[in-house]
């Protein structure tokens, strides 16, 4: 890991970090989430929201984050994936009727 010259002592070591690593863990996980989701990959997509579940259940680390702001993105992210579901669920069924009005 990259360390910088800084007068503050401890805090270019985590500087250095913040510039490495760039987001939260949990927002490349949501980030992966989305991309499930827009590839209609709802299997990845349920195991990547219950990863973000249980990261959201762990005790933060750092207490600077909103958990509400984290409550409220699991569930923009649990209706995503409801809706994904549903619009599957519903074009199923009109394939399904339009087969039969075939018949």
């Amino acid at each position: 890991m990259v360390e910088f010259e800084s007068n503050e002592g401890q805090g270019s070591h985590a500087t250095a970090e913040a510039l490495q690593y760039g987001r939260r863990l949990s927002d490349k996980i949501l980030i992966a989430f989305h991309h499930a989701c827009d590839a209609r990959d709802i299997s990845t997509a349920e195991d990547l929201l219950g990863t973000l579940d249980r990261l959201n259940a762990r005790p933060m680390v750092v207490e600077s984050y909103d958990r509400r702001k984290i409550v409220e993105t699991l569930a923009d992210a649990n209706y995503r994936l409801w809706d994904i579901k549903h619009q599957q669920m519903w074009a199923a069924e009109i394939d399904v009727r339009a087969g039969l009005l075939l018949v």
